[in-house]
């Protein structure tokens, strides 16, 4: 916007903005809602009126349909009134359907019309002549029960008589030829009577089912009766039974006729219906069609009409939302061009001094929180200095006493590895032993055999002496002798092998106790050996821990010296920076007092930071601490590089000894 344009101008130009808005939006508001308006007034007039009509058409026609039906199925004369009465509710709204259909020009609401009107004047035709057929009906039904009272009646008779005559027959005697005769006419008329019956009940259960089938089957039995009534007469002289045979004979042929005549009226009547079914059809389809496009195009209609609307409110909607922002953006930026030109010079120097001022206060901040740490830091370096030597000198102690534990381990496994051969020398001596011991038994016990022997053989020696009488009484006394070391002999062989028995079973005890010493000595040897690898394991871990510590140490001197650096820049730092921020507190006054004038308020816009809060002292700085000297006995090396794997061993890496290995010792 133009800086010489007036206010008066620029807030014009903005209430201009807004009229025009408002202006197009009630435009589109009044369209649309007239358009909605002719909708609502053409469904109201048009298609609503034609949908009625049509569902009373249908309703009507339905109405009719069922009358119609109760009438023809049960001969239900009210149904019939109801019907005749709805047919003039029907030409009514036939009539409004033609009135209606002219006035707004509906095509299918006409052709509709006269189609079901046709099918009206067919349908009414059609149960002209159904009225018709049921007047006939009547008449036949009466004809039907009228003979058959007739035949009934005049069967009856006959039947009594013939009876009477067999009784009176049987009474006098007569010949047996006549009283069979008798017999055969009241048997025939018995059969006349149930077919007859038969052919009634056949026919009215026909009526009710409307089974032409059935009674075209009725009508057949006829012929059956006709045949028996002839052999009846044939036998028959007397003139009063052949006078009931006769009335027989026209009662069962009126019925007969009456059947047919029966038969006819169900087949026109089974045609009328056919026709009525066809005519109720055609006006229902009429009514539906014209029901189903009149609901159609009011459906069409009310979403034409409700699409409009939506589009109205969903354009209101964002207009009014447009004309909002447009509105508060128009306002926004006719205060700030009003307002910018006067205190932007102003703000732009304002919030450069604030700037300037609040870097000051943050690097003084800085630079003292700086020195602060750097002396803490000299005093902390100092302190890890200590104790790293201290830790270096503790290291190299104990990687000689590993070393020599380590010696130590070696000698105690050679050591056993000695008791174990000697243990084994004494498991093959021990064995030497039980061998002989066994020959020994081996040879004990043939002594015992031979001893036996000796025995039997003195015994026999005794026993032939006896034979012998006194000259064998020497030989039987030197065959005594000779028994007696036999056994002697025997006694001290049992006594031998016991006691070699024994000492095969001390021996074997002793075998298994060696067995036993051999299998302690394998396993201290195992503990011995094992301990030996973890102490020499040790005494490499402890080699090189030594030498990171003397790594540690010398980087340690480095950090020392360069935080010595960090604490004399940083009181440095620090002092140019509370003066920086002195001057900038000057010129932010300076600022504030030219704001003022202005009509801008700095205060609002950024805190003023106070003198006080940047002038504190800074605390004086620790004094260098004095720079380690690794005294330790080890060699100086280069700066350390260590792996990832080496600075993350944990003791039991280092040391891998649990309670069981422990436990060996």
């Amino acid at each position: 916007m133009n800086k010489t344009m007036t206010l008066g101008k620029r807030i014009s130009i903005g209430f201009g903005i807004l009229l025009f808005i408002t202006l197009a939006l009630g435009i589109l508001a009044i369209v649309n809602m007239r358009n909605a308006s002719q909708d609502s007034a053409k469904l109201a007039e048009v298609y609503a009126p034609e949908v009625e009509i049509a569902s009373k058409i249908f309703a009507s026609a339905n109405q009719i349909r069922y009358d119609v039906r109760a009438f023809t199925m049960q001969d239900n004369e009210q149904s019939l009134a109801n019907a005749k009465k709805e047919f003039i509710n029907l030409q009514k709204y036939l009539n409004e359907a033609q009135v209606h259909g002219k006035k707004y020009h509906l095509t299918n609401l006409i052709e509709g019309e006269q189609k079901a009107s046709k099918s009206t004047l067919e349908y009414i035709a059609s149960n002209d002549r159904s009225e018709k057929l049921l007047e006939r009906k009547k008449q036949y039904d009466a004809a039907m029960v009228e003979n058959a009272t007739i035949f009934m009646k005049n069967a009856s008779k006959y039947l009594d008589n013939q009876e009477s005559n067999l009784k009176e027959e049987i009474h006098t005697k007569q010949d047996g030829t006549k009283l069979l005769s008798r017999l055969a006419k009241i048997s025939h008329i018995n059969e006349v009577i149930d077919l007859a019956h038969n052919t009634r009940v056949l026919g009215q259960r026909a009526q009710l089912k409307r089974d032409l089938k059935m009674l075209e089957n009725a009508v057949a039995s006829f012929d059956a009766i006709y045949k028996l009534l002839t052999e009846i007469k044939a036998n028959t002289v007397q003139a009063n039974n052949l006078e009931d045979l006769k009335n027989i004979e026209n009662a069962a042929k009126v019925y007969e006729s009456s059947l047919k005549g029966m038969i006819s009226v169900m087949q026109e009547t089974a045609t009328e219906n056919a026709i009525r079914v066809k005519a109720a059809a055609d006006v229902l389809d009429a009514a539906s069609s014209v029901m189903q496009l009149g609901v159609g195009n009011t459906k069409e209609v009310s979403d034409n009409a409700s699409d409009s609307l939506s589009v109205a409110s969903v354009v209101m909607l964002v207009g009014l939302i447009i004309a909002v922002i447009i509105s508060l953006l128009t306002a926004v930026f006719i205060i700030r061009s009003i307002v910018k030109v006067v205190v932007e010079s102003v703000k732009s120097l304002s919030e450069g001094t604030t700037q300037v001022v609040s870097a000051s206060e943050q690097i003084s901040s800085a630079s003292v929180s700086l020195a602060e740490g750097a002396s803490s830091q000299a005093s902390s370096v100092e302190e890890v200095s200590a104790t790293i030597e201290q830790a270096t000198a503790s290291n190299n102690q104990n990687a000689e006493n590993s070393r020599e534990a380590n010696i130590l381990a070696q000698h105690s496994n050679d050591a056993a590895k000695e008791g174990n051969q000697r243990v084994q020398d004494l498991m093959v001596a021990m064995e030497k032993i039980t061998d002989s011991s066994q020959k020994i038994a081996k040879i004990i016990k043939t002594i015992d055999e031979i001893a036996f022997q000796t025995n039997l053989l003195a015994l026999n020696a005794a026993v032939e002496a006896a034979r012998a009488g006194e000259h064998g009484l020497g030989f039987a006394v030197v065959a005594e002798e000779v028994k007696n070391l036999a056994e002697r002999s025997a006694g001290a062989a049992k006594e031998i092998t016991g006691i070699i028995e024994a000492s095969i079973d001390q021996v074997k005890a002793g075998t298994e106790v060696a067995n036993k010493t051999k299998e302690s000595f394998t396993e201290i040897l195992n503990g011995i050996k094992k301990t030996s690898d973890l102490i020499g394991e040790i005494a490499i871990s402890a080699k090189e821990q030594a030498e990171g510590m003397n790594q540690i140490a010398t980087a340690m001197g480095s950090v020392d010296q360069i935080t010595q650096q960090n604490a004399s820049a940083s009181e440095e730092t620090a002092a140019a920076a509370e003066e920086l921020n002195a001057q900038a507190l000057a010129m932010l006054q300076s600022v504030a007092e030219m704001a003022a004038l202005a009509g801008f308020d700095m205060g609002k816009d950024s805190p003023r930071p106070s003198l006080a809060s940047t002038t504190k002292r800074l605390s004086p700085v620790v004094p260098a601490p004095k720079r380690l000297s690794v005294t330790s006995g080890a060699k100086k090396v280069k700066t350390p590089s260590f792996s990832q794997t080496a600075s993350k061993r944990s003791n039991e890496d280092v040391f891998p000894l649990g309670e069981d290995d422990l436990k060996e010792f």
